[in-house]
């Protein structure tokens, strides 16, 4: 089979199901790699699309409701939401990519590093913008306390 009709064919398919598609030859392997970079970066785009759009829309708000002007702001108030809700969407499309990829052992260290802090957040209901990933210690959290120990324990000492 040619690597045109697999990248077609491979299109088609969602991010999970791509896993046994990866494992028949090293054709399918590569177009399966491209795939998923190919929809990673789409993702990011669309991303970052939407944060601008919904900065903007922000702005018109808090200029609505700075100038008590009510009439319009509903639309406005609908409209933020929903860009919103859209951008958590892709976030979450990302995130499925990225498990992957991940999945797939096709990305470097640093992307593991970057897919399990995205990780975190979705499953904490978050988006990068709320918490970036040079602040955060999500995954050091533990740090130099013990979970395992008791209360009872540190009592003792």
């Amino acid at each position: 089979m040619t690597p045109e009709l697999v990248s077609n064919i491979i299109e088609q398919y969602e991010p999970h199901e791509m896993y046994h598609c990866y494992r028949i030859n090293s054709t399918w392997n590569k177009e399966v790699n491209l795939a998923l970079r190919h929809r990673q970066k789409k993702l990011n785009t669309k991303y970052k699309d939407l944060k601008k759009e919904s900065e903007k829309v922000n702005e018109v708000l808090e200029k609505c409701f700075k100038e008590k002007r009510f009439d319009n702001s509903k639309e406005v108030l609908n409209k933020w939401t929903d860009l919103i809700d859209k951008k958590c969407y892709i976030f979450f499309e990302q995130v499925r990519v990225e498990i992957c990829l991940k999945n797939l052992d096709l990305a470097s260290a640093n992307e593991i590093k970057e897919i399990d802090f995205h990780i975190q957040l979705m499953h904490d209901g978050f988006v990068p913008e709320d918490v970036e990933l040079e602040e955060s210690n999500i995954l050091d959290y533990w740090g130099d306390e013990n979970p395992d120990r008791s209360s009872d324990e540190d009592s003792d000492a």
